[in-house]
């Protein structure tokens, strides 16, 4: 981790307490971030087997790696506890969508998640409630 003074005589906090950074490094610190976030590498490859094949003919080292550097960018699925949708908890919480599941405007749980709740700030699981929780608060303090 490079230090913070370094990092803020290159990029200082404004008056308005913001930070104005380049997109390529926005992208860096999110993918450095990405790097700490637990992988179920076989599910990831599960759900995603064009990845699996890149693994085996070595156009990435790890699924990990392959989710740091572009997976969690394009949306990928299958990546760590803010991925899964816990079906019957997201149901049980979120009493519309079970409605709509029901009444079959939706597939799933999963299917309603990752085409519009998260976009809702809506929790896919138990686990990760605290987390986006957190997330949701900082951003709208923002």
């Amino acid at each position: 981790m490079l230090p913070f003074k370094l990092l803020d005589s290159l990029f200082p906090i404004s008056p308005d307490n913001r930070v104005t950074i380049p997109a390529a490094l926005f992208r860096f610190l999110l993918s450095e971030l990405s790097r700490s976030t637990k992988l179920d590498e076989e599910d990831y490859m599960r759900r995603n087997p064009d990845v699996a094949l890149a693994i085996r003919q070595g156009l990435w080292s790890s699924a990990h790696d392959h989710y740091a550097m572009s997976g969690y960018f394009e949306g990928r699925t299958g990546a760590g506890a803010g991925a899964v949708v816990s079906e019957s908890w997201y149901l049980k919480n979120n009493p519309d969508v079970a409605r709509a599941v029901k009444d079959g405007e939706w597939k799933s749980a999963e299917d309603h998640y990752l085409r519009q709740g998260l976009f809702e700030w809506r929790i896919p699981n138990k686990d990760i409630q605290d987390d986006i929780t957190a997330w949701k608060h900082m951003i709208a303090a923002s």
